[in-house]
C-alpha cells in the first residue's frame, strides 16, 4: 500500500519509511534500487521529492551512480605490445613481402 502524501510531508515521518516508499516506487517503474542504496540520500532531500513529486529523477540518479564508471587498462605488458605489432604488420603493406 502506498503512503498518503500528507504523511509523507509530516515532520515526524522516518527516513526507513521514505526509504521503503522509495523502493516501492522504483519496482513499479522498473529499477532495481536495494535500501543500502540510499546511504547518501538525507532525509529532507527524499521528503523534498516526495513533496515536488520527484522522486523518479532521486531514483535514477541514485542507480547512475551506483553504476561504476569503466576501469582503465591496466599497462600493456612487452609480450602484449609485440603481440599487437604483429597484428598490425599482417594488415600493413609496408611490413608485408
Amino acid at each position: 500500500m502506498i503512503m498518503d502524501p500528507r504523511h509523507l510531508r509530516s515532520r515526524f515521518v522516518r527516513k526507513h519509511e521514505l526509504v521503503a516508499e522509495a523502493i516501492r516506487v522504483a519496482k513499479i517503474i522498473g529499477l532495481d534500487i536495494a535500501e543500502s542504496d540510499f546511504n547518501k540520500v538525507t532525509l529532507d532531500q527524499l521528503r523534498q521529492a516526495f513533496i515536488n513529486r520527484t522522486i523518479n529523477k532521486l531514483l535514477w540518479s541514485i542507480t547512475e551512480t551506483k553504476k561504476k564508471p569503466p576501469q582503465k587498462q591496466a599497462h600493456r605488458t612487452i609480450q602484449d605490445q609485440a603481440e599487437r605489432g604483429r597484428e598490425i604488420a599482417k594488415h600493413d603493406k609496408r611490413y608485408t613481402m
